[in-house]
């Protein structure tokens, strides 16, 4: 009985030994799993790498502290212009609009704006940086404090909360940099119309807070090489609910429930669904600009040379007569399908062709070959802009190498160029 019962347990105790093992992806491979690392802790949905180093920046070796503390910084800055924003709506509803700018860009009092404290974060970690994780952070503070008329800037984004009504939510005479609109002289629904768009608005920036936690804790557990399930922290918790996306659309059944965005025409349930999605997809595409991975750089050219393009076309080697292309062999992850409740339900094939709706007759997915080619001509070129135009069976089968261009199956031999349907196969 004694063996037996030794046995037993020394059997539970491997069996437990062997379900503990994490396989997280390592130092410089992609958050994704896509070169390493498999099971929960493989963040399909996010880009960027695992960092090299914790805090001593060499070359191109991103460092964690670096990666973490930015985007501490941007998840801040973020909040802190939607609060901006909302102030300055609520202004204009008011009828005594402020210039938000003291509030977001420049405080030339107590330099407490978003954006110089965001800078004061930077500065305070660039020790801990490397010179690439510096330029991509400078880059992205530019876009998301560019004007309006760069659709990825805040104040550009704030038109799709502030949709409802005609006046202006940054009239010319207060700075007029601000997208979006209220009011529509209707003081009681006005009232709710604001309520419901600063509220949508907090709670998008409670979003982007919540997904680049869950970005840091992804980052710091598979860095000390531990299993990490980003997707329940971030998208998806089956058991508590409580996901940063859970937690934003529980936000906004609220709103429906209650009637506060009942007499908002764009603030739609679905909209503001759409809206959620949106803004993670944004948090989750810029991941890599603080996790960079090896070999990302960048580079800064200025020049004064004055080009002069011959016969008005700038391109290198002169007017081109054909552009190509031609379909790789796909490999690795090639993307998911998500559904509301059920993040990455469905794997997409790589090299996969998928088309029509519910009850589609033909099996899918479709094989797109691998290494076929396609041709177009350029029917004209003006600075390094270019016209395209259907090529015929002639002007295909003169590409280089000359190749099989048939519609109706192959050649009947070998590498013979095809320049009418009768030079195909009847197959």
């Amino acid at each position: 009985m004694k063996r037996l019962l030794g046995f037993a347990i020394g059997a539970f105790v491997l069996m437990a030994a062997g379900a503990a093992v994490a396989a997280p992806p390592g130092p410089g491979q992609k958050f994704d799993c896509s070169q390493g690392g498999s099971g929960i802790s493989c963040a399909s949905d996010d880009t960027g790498c695992v960092p090299q180093s914790k805090d001593v920046p060499t070359g191109n070796v991103s460092t964690l502290k670096c990666g973490d503390g930015l985007s501490k910084a941007f998840a801040g800055a973020i909040r802190a212009v939607i609060k901006c924003h909302a102030k300055m709506a609520s202004s204009v509803l008011k009828g005594a609009p402020v210039d938000d700018e003291v509030c977001e860009s420049n405080d030339p009092v107590k330099h407490k704006s978003a954006k110089e404290k965001l800078d004061a974060a930077i500065l305070k970690i660039t020790p801990l940086c490397t010179s690439t994780q510096l330029s991509l952070a400078a880059a992205q503070e530019s876009t998301l404090f560019a004007s309006k008329t760069n659709p990825l800037s805040l104040d550009a984004q704030a038109g799709a909360v502030y949709c409802d009504g005609t006046t202006s939510i940054d009239p010319a005479g207060a700075g007029g940099d601000d997208a979006g609109t209220i009011s529509t002289g209707d003081a009681v629904n006005d009232a709710n119309r604001l309520k419901c768009a600063n509220t949508v608005g907090s709670e998008l920036g409670k979003l982007v807070a919540a997904a680049i936690k869950c970005h840091i804790k992804l980052a710091d557990s598979d860095f000390g090489v531990k299993d990490f399930d980003e997707n329940v922290c971030e998208e998806n918790d089956p058991v508590k609910g409580k996901s940063a996306l859970q937690k934003y659309n529980a936000a906004m059944t609220k709103l429906t429930a209650n009637g506060t965005c009942s007499a908002n025409t764009c603030l739609t349930s679905g909209n503001r669904t759409t809206l959620g999605a949106n803004i993670l997809a944004q948090v989750e595409a810029a991941n890599q600009i603080v996790y960079p991975c090896p070999g990302t750089t960048t580079t800064t050219t200025t020049s004064t040379t004055t080009t002069t393009c011959p016969g008005g076309c700038c391109c290198a080697g002169g007017a081109p007569t054909q552009t190509s292309f031609t379909t790789g062999i796909g490999s690795g992850n090639c993307g998911h399908l998500d559904a509301d409740g059920s993040p990455n339900f469905f794997t997409l094939a790589c090299g996969g062709l998928y088309f029509g709706g519910a009850n589609v007759g033909v099996p899918l997915p479709s094989k797109i070959p691998d290494q076929g080619s396609s041709l177009t001509q350029v029917s004209s070129c003006s600075g390094n802009t270019l016209t395209l135009a259907g090529a015929t069976a002639a002007q295909a089968a003169g590409g280089s190498p000359p190749n099989n261009r048939c519609v109706q199956g192959l050649t009947t031999k070998l590498n013979t160029a095809c320049l009418a349907n009768a030079d195909c196969a009847s197959v």
